[in-house]
This record gives C-alpha cells, structure tokens and sequence, in this order.
C-alpha cells in the first residue's frame, strides 16, 4: 500500500515537472517568434524609409527598450548604400533549466 503511494506522488511529480518544462519551453517559443516578428518589422521600416539614418537610430533605442540588441551594417558602393545587414540579439530564457542566453537572428534588408 505504501509503495502504491509513493508511486503515485512520484508520478504526480514527474507529471508537473513535465509540464512546467513544456510551458517553459512555449514561452521562450515565443519571445524568440516576437523577436523575430521584430526584426522583419525593422526590416521593412528600414528598407522603406531608404536607409535612413534617423530609422535606424530610432530603431537601435526601441530594440533597447525592450531588451534586445540591434545592429545594422551596411554594404556600400561608393556614397551609395547596396544593402544593410539587421542583426538582432533577444534574451532566450528557459527559467526551469536555468538556461539564460542570447540568440541572433539576421536578415538582409534591400
């Protein structure tokens, strides 16, 4: 009887565990799929508003804001601008693996 106990409150933990896990898991899910709605959305502002300067500046302190990094490199002919590089760094966090790092994502802007 004893033993039956201890195999359902094992089962019990093992169960929550595995579903805090796989929250954890769907949460940084997410903020890597908002980081990365992010970066195209700056990607299109960038690109629309020809390589602006003041974009991109402005860019560069909202992705602060929230938490990220951005960074834009330029290829240049010349005086002209051929294309910029956008790369974003986002926080990827899975708090019950204790699994705190940074990802990058990188689009090429034209």
């Amino acid at each position: 009887m004893l033993e039956s106990i201890f195999k359902v409150i094992l089962g019990i933990f093992i169960s929550v565990i595995i579903v805090f896990s796989g929250f954890g898991v769907l949460e940084a899910n997410n903020e890597a799929m908002e980081a990365e709605h992010y970066l195209h959305a700056v990607g299109r502002m960038i690109s629309e508003s020809d390589f602006s300067k003041e974009v991109v500046r402005t860019a560069i302190e909202k992705a602060d804001a929230q938490g990220y990094k951005l960074y834009v490199q330029y290829a240049m002919d010349g005086q002209d601008i051929l294309y910029a590089v956008v790369s974003l760094e986002y926080p990827y966090d899975i708090a019950l693996f204790h699994l705190h790092t940074m990802h990058r994502k990188q689009i090429t802007v034209y």
